[in-house]
């Protein structure tokens, strides 16, 4: 609502693996709030890359009609609301899209991968500075299966996260149904030299709704999308080889989170 709109806030590790633990949010966590016309009723589903001293921060941000657009943020330092400068609409007023998951590359020819409002597939977008960027709509990287738990749509996460081959791991949102809530994560490897091509993809998803009472709306847990998983944040966790720490949302109402490790010999996460 615009008496009470979404906002971006920055969580606070109190300690590592093998069980992280986190800081209660308050409100000088937040760090990212609407400003404008364009995220009156507030910003939603960050997704955060660092590359050459900078975060680069997508998100969508909702209007007063409640319709989304998919914008850009900088900032040398995420921890604080002073630090980020909001860049406006990534593809423009004309286009639309749901997320963008950036992967920056060393050689400047940096990706985003984008699913466009209306869009069940994922397609990709290029950039040479990480600030403009052209959308490719025929470059599909991802689309859905015609059985499974994907068949739906699908959705990319956090931006792919490079394994020790040098080929990128992508894990993303899926639905069953093309209007359906997005309800399981499921995984893909991705080319470390064109990394808008798939090398393999998982048959069955990491995390569905149904696997835990509190992403299903079960007894005791009040869900405001009961059913929902969403996954927008990954890391590589440190001293450990081809191992990630991923968060999630879960039945608007919760963040869940999960450690992956990839078997790059067989391309399967366990």
């Amino acid at each position: 609502t615009v008496e009470d709109p979404s906002r971006i806030a920055f969580v606070h590790q109190g300690c590592g693996e093998p069980e992280p633990c986190y800081f209660p949010l308050t409100d000088s966590d937040v760090v990212l709030g609407p400003n404008s016309t364009a995220d009156v009723l507030g910003l939603a589903d960050p997704r955060i890359v660092y590359h050459n001293g900078t975060y680069y921060m997508t998100y969508l941000a909702i209007d007063k009609t409640g319709a989304t657009q998919l914008e850009l943020a900088t900032s040398p330092d995420p921890t604080g609301p002073s630090h980020w400068t909001k860049l406006g609409s990534v593809f423009g007023s004309a286009k639309n899209a749901t997320s963008g998951s950036i992967l920056p590359s060393a050689a400047g020819h940096h990706v985003m991968l984008v699913a466009g409002s209306g869009d069940t597939r994922i397609t990709a977008a290029s950039s040479s500075d990480l600030h403009s960027w052209v959308h490719h709509e025929d470059k599909v990287v991802l689309e859905p299966r015609s059985t499974g738990f994907d068949a739906g749509r699908v959705e990319a996460g956090p931006s792919p996260m490079v394994l020790t081959d040098g080929n990128y791991v992508l894990f993303y949102n899926a639905a069953e149904e093309e209007a359906g809530v997005l309800s399981h994560v499921g995984y893909a490897v991705l080319s470390g030299a064109d990394p808008t091509k798939v090398l393999f993809r998982g048959t069955e998803p990491l995390i569905s709704a149904a696997d835990r009472p509190w992403t299903s709306g079960g007894p005791g847990y009040v869900c405001s999308e009961q059913g929902a998983v969403k996954l927008d944040g990954g890391v590589p966790i440190p001293a450990e080889d081809n191992a990630f720490r991923l968060y999630f949302g879960a039945g608007g109402a919760y963040v869940g989170t999960v450690k992956v490790v990839v078997d790059v010999s067989a391309s399967v996460v366990v």
